[in-house]
Parts: structure tokens; sequence; C-alpha cells
């Protein structure tokens, strides 16, 4: 058997990305938001300062850029240090019959080479990602794990080849993505009422949806997306109060 981790000078690596990514999104967000109060102070007449508009844009500025400004700086010392444990607690093992992957609180999936049925590289992606006749539970292999070569090769001897792809969801997952996001923008910019109720039925089709895809994954992955069931959620939060500002106002 053969064990696969990340070194320490790939992990500093890593870290110090992290520390780049975080600077750059507290300085965006901080522009952000500081030209947006600057706007309310002194051009108030823009539309977007009027309701219903005013609460949306309230309550996009708080959800995207306010409150996760807050939780990166109050986790500022101690995220790197969680990011380093996760690393090193992360291998990959490989035998002539089994691949499995473990990582932290707990995470441990394993799959025998027989089960996959194809091992794909997507060009936008993270690594190689494993997948069975059953569309969602799949084995992420993190392309910058130490030795990621050396398991594409011995996947392909034990029989699971890699084939080059463009991303690495399923089709109907990303589809359930632009949904997602279209269904919010839809509830953010209109009023018509017949519109945003076709929009709160598409939204609830896209929950139920949500939902299917998160009971279909292995009881690993479960335990890890409770918070998502929740978040299948959002587009109807916002198109039933988009619906309700048009229907009262």
């Amino acid at each position: 058997m053969a064990v696969y981790v990340y070194t320490e000078q790939q992990i500093e690596r890593m870290v110090g990305k992290l520390r780049r990514s975080r600077i750059r999104f507290c300085v965006a967000s901080i522009v952000i938001l500081v030209m947006a109060l600057l706007l309310g102070l002194y051009r108030p007449i823009l539309p977007i300062f009027h309701e219903p508009m005013r609460a949306w844009v309230m309550a996009l500025l708080t959800s995207l850029f306010l409150l996760p400004l807050l939780k990166v700086i109050w986790r500022w010392r101690s995220r790197p240090d969680r990011m380093r444990n996760s690393l090193r607690e992360t291998r990959v093992e490989v035998s002539s019959g089994t691949v499995g992957v473990s990582g932290p609180f707990g995470y441990k999936r394993q799959l025998s080479i027989r089960e996959v049925v194809r091992a794909e590289e997507p060009h936008w992606g993270m690594g190689l990602y494993l997948r069975t006749s059953n569309r969602y539970p799949w084995i992420l292999i993190p392309r910058k794990l130490d030795g990621y070569e050396a398991i594409k090769r011995e996947l392909a001897v034990a029989g699971a080849a890699v084939v080059k792809t463009s991303i690495h969801t399923n089709w109907e997952e990303w589809l359930f993505m632009m949904l997602f996001i279209g269904t919010i923008f839809c509830s953010l910019l209109t009023h018509n009422i017949r519109l945003l109720s076709l929009n709160l039925i598409v939204a609830l089709l896209l929950a139920l949806g949500g939902l299917f895809i998160v009971k279909a994954s292995p009881p690993v992955e479960r335990a890890r997306m409770r918070s998502a069931r929740l978040g299948m959620f959002i587009p109807v939060v916002f198109a039933a109060v988009a619906l309700w500002f048009a229907r009262s106002g």
C-alpha cells in the first residue's frame, strides 16, 4: 500500500496563498462597503437607496461583504493553523484493489477500484475525481498532494484511466447552480407578480432537487452537508419576500 500526504513545503505555500487571498478579499470588501456608504450619504436619490431596492441592497452588502469580512477578521490568526492541521491530516492510500482518502474530523472515504467507472481530471477543478456508477458519490484526490502524478499512474495500472474534462460537477449540478443564482437575481430585478410567482415555483423545485442531491450523497458526505440543506431554501426566501413586496406595494 502506498500512502501520499502533503509535504511541509506544500502546506506552507498553501497557507501563504490563503493569507494573500484573505488580504485581497478584505481590501475589496472594505472598498465596496465604503463606496456604498459614501453613495448613501452623498447620492441618496439613487434608485438603489429607495424601497424596495434598498432592503435588497442592504441584505446583499451584509451577506456578501460585511459578515464574511467580520468572520475573516475574527479568525485571522486561527484560520492558518486550522488549515495546516487539516492538510497534515489529509492522506490518500492506494493499494492494488482499493483507493481511499482520509482527512480531518474523522472524514474517510474508500472505494474499490472495480467501483470506479471513470477518473476525471477537470481543467477547472482541485484534482482527480473518482466517479462510481452512482453519479453523486465521488473521491477527490487533491492536485497539490505530493505524489499526485504517481497516484494517477497507479490508478491507470489498476484499470482506472484518467479522462480530461472541463468542470468536475455533473451537468445537473451545474444547471442547479445557474438556476440557484438566476432565481435570486430574478427576485431582485423584477416586480412583475406573475413572473415572481413563477420564480417562487422554480425556487421550490430547486430546493427539492437540492435535497435529493444531498440525500443521494454517501452518509459521510451527508453528515458534512447539514448546513447545505438550509442553504437550498435561500432562493425560496428571496422569491417569497420579493413576491410579498410586489403584492403589498
